[in-house]
């Protein structure tokens, strides 16, 4: 297959390979896109989960879960840059000038899986896997079956589909409903071709490898970036929580009516201090009251007329004096 390639190198190696379309896209994945995690059968046994390692077998997934191999990132990555899908279902690419063809009869011989049963074109009903994996009591976490639930072999049972078979969650707390899927009939004791799920999850790589609209992070990037947004979450809520007690708490201390004014403020006590109770003093005039004043009781001083102005019993008021007011 010919390429029209750029010169130069990319992690490390040669990338004549890849168009210059392709290297940018190789250049702005940052995601590791295999893992290099595998089951410990002997830890399995030691700890007594025989039951996991007769599921394993049983559904031809011991060679292919157990499989230790040196990682090379960014060759994988490389690989599924110029992955490409043909008529027949197979899968093509080009690794350093070297064509690599992906088939289900390759993926038996290389692992020994399935090649028959059910793959992602089928589904199950989420209710059907909540009572299938864990019983008539399944509780659903926003659709999906809350992984706190499980039992050991569960727990186990998706670490290995999740991490291992078809490295897709994004944290250890959820499970994609094709995973969930999985579970569920390997549970049931139903055949899964594993070989058809395998290529599904390579097509999905090269799919989030050519999407541009989505920033792709690695696994640590992705559970920090989630739990950053859960720790925002919990500090918007304790701050909503304050905010609602406190006006409930102003609305019962303010529950008495003010007659449209406003509650004086005391800067050490604040404005939610209590009002006194005003004390009603009669007026008592016990001096000369003003015909020129609104104000009874007053004394020249007294008045907000200037002195002199204001004429009393005693005083007259002179037309000379209030010439200046006017």
């Amino acid at each position: 297959m010919a390429v029209s390639g750029v010169s130069g190198t990319i992690g490390g190696y040669g990338a004549a390979f890849l168009t210059a379309e392709q290297q940018e896209r190789f250049t702005s994945v940052k995601t590791k896109l295999c893992g290099n995690k595998a089951v410990d059968i002997a830890d399995l046994e030691k700890n007594g989960m025989h039951s996991i390692i007769t599921a394993m077998e049983r559904m031809k997934w011991t060679k292919l879960a157990t499989l230790s191999e040196v990682s090379y990132p960014d060759l994988v990555k490389a690989f599924y840059v110029f992955l490409k899908t043909e008529e027949d279902g197979s899968l093509t690419s080009i690794v350093k000038g070297t064509q690599i063809r992906i088939s289900s009869s390759l993926l038996e011989s290389l692992f020994g899986v399935c090649t028959t049963g059910h793959s992602g074109i089928h589904t199950v009903d989420i209710q059907a896997k909540g009572l299938g994996i864990v019983g008539p009591k399944f509780i659903l976490k926003d659709g999906k079956i809350y992984i706190n639930q499980l039992n050991a072999f569960n727990h186990i049972l998706h670490f290995i589909v999740c991490q291992i078979l078809v490295p897709r969650s994004v944290t250890f707390s959820t499970c994609s409903k094709a995973d969930f899927d999985m579970m569920f009939w390997a549970i049931q004791n139903k055949s899964i071709n594993m070989a058809e799920v395998i290529i599904e999850r390579m097509k999905f790589a090269h799919a989030q490898v050519w999407d541009k609209k989505s920033k792709l992070n690695t696994y640590a990037e992705m559970v920090k970036k989630a739990q950053l947004l859960e720790d925002a979450t919990d500090f918007t809520d304790r701050i909503k929580g304050k905010f609602i007690k406190k006006e409930v708490t102003l609305g019962q201390s303010s529950a008495k009516p003010t007659n449209g004014k406003k509650r004086p403020f005391n800067i050490t006590e604040g404005s939610s201090q209590e009002r006194k109770p005003k004390v009603f003093v009669p007026n008592t005039p016990t001096k000369s009251d003003y015909k020129h004043c609104d104000k009874p009781g007053h004394t020249t001083d007294e008045c907000w007329r200037k002195a002199g102005t204001c004429e009393t019993n005693d005083e007259l008021y002179t037309q000379e004096d209030g010439n200046d007011l006017e």
